[in-house]
């Protein structure tokens, strides 16, 4: 499990990275460590992923901590928003030169 203990999260808090990808409809979160559920809607991220890291080690739910490190809305969309970001990140590079 990709985790971090402690990371400024706490002493004893387990952070667990997600990203979550739109598969029809519903979300699947693939998580750092190569482990997979999903979830309904967004707002569900959180409790699903905490739900499978407790499940799945044991630990107390109070001790996991979930980062969404991004969010896919499938159909090939991810990477059109990514090439966006970068193409504003370059303009806006570009404005503080001139």
């Amino acid at each position: 499990m990709s985790q971090v203990e402690s990371g400024g999260a706490g002493p004893d808090v387990v952070e667990v990275r997600v990203c979550a990808e739109r598969e029809g409809r519903l979300w699947v979160l693939h998580l750092d460590d190569g482990g997979v559920t999903q979830a309904r809607h967004l707002g569900e991220i959180e409790d699903m992923v905490t739900d499978y890291v407790t499940l799945m080690r044991g630990l107390d739910p109070e001790r996991v901590r979930v980062v969404v490190t991004g969010v896919d809305p499938g159909d090939g969309l991810g990477a059109e928003i990514s090439a966006v970001r970068t193409a504003q990140a370059e303009a806006a590079r570009a404005q503080e030169v001139a």
